[in-house]
């Protein structure tokens, strides 16, 4: 599916975003190429679904008009953790940014 397989970092600090980033901003320091940044996604559900590790998974607007000639894609990507709310909510680091107008 090209998508590259990652490491997840459980030690590392994430930044809560609401949407995805087309491009990076313009002050990140890591280098910017023509490419997408990739976004880390973390899916809950209100039943349990069993998945493999390294599964594909793909997201699709259901919300979206049925005959409309548009991409109802949401997202794809790899699942690569396994994340239970309850017994891993302090184990996953993220944080807001936020500023004074």
């Amino acid at each position: 599916a090209g998508l590259p397989r990652l490491k997840f970092d459980w030690n590392q600090d994430f930044l809560h975003q609401d949407n995805y980033l087309d491009v990076l901003p313009a002050d990140d320091e890591r280098s910017v190429d023509s490419k997408m940044p990739l976004h880390w996604a973390r899916l809950e559900f209100l039943t349990p679904v069993y998945c493999p590790m390294d599964s594909l998974v793909i997201g699709s607007r259901l919300d979206s008009e049925v005959n409309a000639n548009a991409c109802r894609l949401a997202f794809s990507g790899r699942l690569v953790e396994r994340y239970d709310a309850k017994s891993d909510h302090g184990r996953l680091k993220s944080y807001t940014k936020k500023e004074k107008a």
